[in-house]
């Protein structure tokens, strides 16, 4: 079975991502009345990467912003950009409490992204080459200079992704430290 492209079929990935659109804000409605606390809005397409600024307002933005509407009133709503060259300003004015992407892998640095959005920046670590393979020294200076980048404000101390299950318990206890430290 071949997938239609948005530029093959237009109209079918539109009628495809409404239905994925609300299916998933019936979904975040019915987990708002179990207590949730907010959403983990994770863009894997906003990178110019994979596609066009052009393609990202027509088959992405509409669709964000429905699942944002849904979780409106939330009081923490996080937004991942996933991947490399993200389109970080198209989406920097999201009404998210927090903006994280790989911050140390593609622009913009940490500071520079925090200056440009209203939202918390949440980053400063790289996943895999500090997280999981590099020493705690490399976590502890990573860690500052986030700190130092962000002046410690509107700032969580994370990773540009998902921390890895396999970071050793020495770089954990090295990013502890650092916060600590503040």
């Amino acid at each position: 079975m071949m997938l239609a492209t948005s530029a093959q079929a237009p109209d079918a990935v539109r009628a495809g991502l409404e239905v994925i659109a609300e299916s998933t804000a019936r979904f975040i409605e019915a987990a708002r009345r179990r207590g949730i606390a907010g959403i983990f809005l994770a863009s894997q397409h906003a990178s110019y990467e994979l596609l066009s600024e052009a393609e990202y307002r027509e088959f992405g933005v509409p669709f964000d912003r429905r699942l944002l509407e849904a979780a409106d009133g939330l009081w923490l709503n996080v937004l991942h950009l996933h991947g490399e060259r993200v389109m970080f300003d198209l989406l920097a004015d999201y009404p998210v409490h927090v903006i994280n992407w790989h911050d140390r892998e593609t622009p913009p640095a940490l500071g520079e992204g925090q200056a440009r959005v209203k939202s918390v920046v949440l980053g400063g670590l790289r996943q895999w080459e500090t997280m999981v393979r590099g020493s705690p020294d490399d976590v502890r200076r990573e860690a500052r200079d986030a700190f130092r980048q962000t002046g410690g404000r509107r700032f969580i101390l994370g990773t540009g992704c998902v921390a890895p299950i396999t970071a050793p318990w020495a770089n954990l206890r090295a990013v502890r430290a650092v916060v600590e430290e503040r």
